[in-house]
């Protein structure tokens, strides 16, 4: 199962090397896009394994005139989180393993509405890997990326050594109608 998985996030990556990102950028009327995507935290500061009630949030705010139609089933090929920790060479991405297969689901989002795709404890998803190898959970979320060599733990991990980094950026990229639509920057301060 593990090389399904691995195999098929593999070819996500690889596909979206050559799709189109579209960035969120500000008009002539310094109005935002249509739908706007947010990554936001209920902390600015995170001190890793302490903060026990930090979150990770993505949403998606519907600026247009009209109800669109999301797919919010996070299948890896509509939906991905990703993470730069300071001096990291490469963006990692997060995937689950042992991902359950994934039904679509399709969330109606009126007009000026906002609702929220994903949503998870900090902790959950920067030490999933500590589960794995304790073997207490299988369904975890763990850190990799698309380059040689191994990627570090987490984005807030320092890449081949101990500890964390000062910070981490991160954000999302959502496909709508074909095209991939790319979150706001959140960074992070790491608390040592």
């Amino acid at each position: 199962m593990f090389k399904l998985v691995f195999t098929f996030s593999m070819i996500f990556i690889i596909a979206c090397s050559g799709l189109d990102f579209v960035k969120q950028k500000k008009s002539e009327n310094d109005e935002l896009t249509p739908l706007q995507l947010l990554i936001e935290s209920n902390v600015q500061k995170y001190t890793p394994k302490k903060d026990k009630q930090a979150i990770l949030m993505c949403s998606v705010i519907n600026k247009t005139d009209k109800a669109v139609i999301i797919d919010t089933s996070l299948s890896y090929n509509n939906f991905g989180i990703y993470g730069r920790g300071e001096g990291h060479p490469f963006d990692s991405y997060l995937w689950k393993y042992e991902e359950s297969e994934n039904e679509e689901k399709e969330g109606i989002l009126k007009s000026g509405k906002k609702i929220l795709i994903f949503q998870s404890l900090l902790d959950d998803l920067f030490f999933g890997h500590e589960e794995m190898s304790n073997n207490q959970n299988k369904d975890v979320w763990i850190w990799g990326w698309s380059a040689r060599p191994e990627p570090p733990l987490s984005p807030i991990h320092i890449w081949r050594g101990e500890g964390y980094v000062e910070s981490a950026t991160f954000w999302f990229c959502l496909r709508i109608n074909d095209k991939f639509i790319e979150s706001n920057k959140l960074t992070l301060e790491i608390i040592k």
